[in-house]
């Protein structure tokens, strides 16, 4: 029997998810998501790069040189001055989701920002041009659906997130 209600991972965003997150994923930017009946928060180690690379949202792509950054924080953090980054994090999706609903809620994510799954955009936020360069600010929380034939069950899938501010070292996700 199909649920009526869409199964949904919080990224890095429920007001209390650091008592959600499992052990496991805490500096893992490979999340498994198996039980429908369990809410996924996706707090932890993601990966993280500044190059301007359209390829960046594939699923294919191999980020595994990129450095981890920790979602959820502003690139300040880490004394970074940057107007543009690319976010990445690996899901294993159970074959058990297959008959539910899958989204998102994202956290805030500041200025514009446009999100991928495995590919292709499932949403977006403010605006941002084809240099990188944010035009158009919308720091919110969102819901992004996932359509079923993106994802792959029990195998490696990919949410990529591009994201632009205005102010260098204030970009980043935070709840």
């Amino acid at each position: 029997m199909k649920k009526s209600f869409p199964f949904i991972i919080y990224i890095f965003f429920l007001f209390f998810t650091s008592n959600l997150l499992s052990e496991d994923n805490k500096n893992n930017s490979h999340f498994e998501i198996m039980d429908p009946d369990k809410l996924y928060s996706l707090y932890g180690d993601w990966k993280l790069s500044h190059k301007k690379e359209e390829q960046f949202r594939l699923r294919e792509f191999d980020d595994s040189k990129w450095e981890s950054f920790l979602v959820p924080s502003i690139w300040m953090n880490r004394n970074r001055v940057e107007v543009f980054g690319w976010y990445r994090v690996h899901l294993y999706i159970s074959d058990s989701l297959r008959d539910v609903d899958l989204g998102f809620i994202s956290s805030n994510i500041l200025e514009a920002s446009e999100i991928y799954f495995n590919g292709v955009m499932i949403g977006k936020l403010g605006v941002i041009d084809n240099n990188g360069k944010l035009i158009k600010s919308n720091p919110k929380y969102d819901y992004f659906q996932v359509d079923k034939k993106l994802i792959h069950y029990n195998a490696d899938n990919v949410i990529a997130i591009k994201l632009a501010n205005f102010y260098g070292g204030m970009g980043g996700m935070q709840h």
